[in-house]
């Protein structure tokens, strides 16, 4: 197999025709418009998750101070985008592929497979589980209106859960 690294736009539009019929099928709903995906740097990423994490750390530590639940959210996101391969960003319908964690991660953990075609395209697909879910549910965007760490760790087992059996 081919490896990836410099994948360009045109590459990922591709993928994301080939792969959302797929996920139509696998899940019984349409997406609609294919997200965009796009490449994108830890830093790109870690600005959408702080975003996104600020209520959750609302929730999981009720004790802090004003203005330290970004605080708390900044230093998770910024731990989170050095260790993903994608994300779904569902305020922008967009698929962010980070494509220098496929490089380090596959030399930390010494597994070139990582930097196979067939790799990304397994991670896309699980990207796309959840834009279906978020067009039809609001899956993922309802991590902001979460009331209690339980309800929190739940949504997530759901939303990653389906990615996960969706892509297999």
């Amino acid at each position: 197999q081919e490896s990836w690294p410099g994948i360009s736009k045109s590459d990922l539009a591709a993928l994301a025709a080939e792969l959302t019929p797929l996920v139509e099928k696998a899940t019984g709903a349409k997406i609609g418009k294919a997200p965009v995906l796009k490449v994108s740097t830890a830093d790109d990423v870690t600005k959408i998750l702080t975003g996104e994490l600020t209520p959750q750390m609302k929730i999981q530590f009720p004790q802090a101070a004003k203005g330290q639940h970004e605080q708390i959210a900044a230093q998770t996101a910024e731990m989170m985008a050095k260790g993903l391969l994608a994300k779904y960003e569902p305020a922008t319908h967009t698929v962010h592929v980070l494509e220098g964690n496929f490089e380090r991660l596959s030399k930390l953990a010494n597994n070139p497979r990582m930097l196979d075609e067939e790799y990304l395209r397994v991670v896309v697909m699980h990207e796309l589980v959840h834009a279906s879910d978020e067009l039809r549910f609001q899956a993922v965007s309802d991590f902001a209106a979460v009331k209690t760490v339980d309800d929190l760790h739940v949504l997530n087992a759901l939303v990653e859960g389906h990615a996960q059996h969706v892509t297999r």
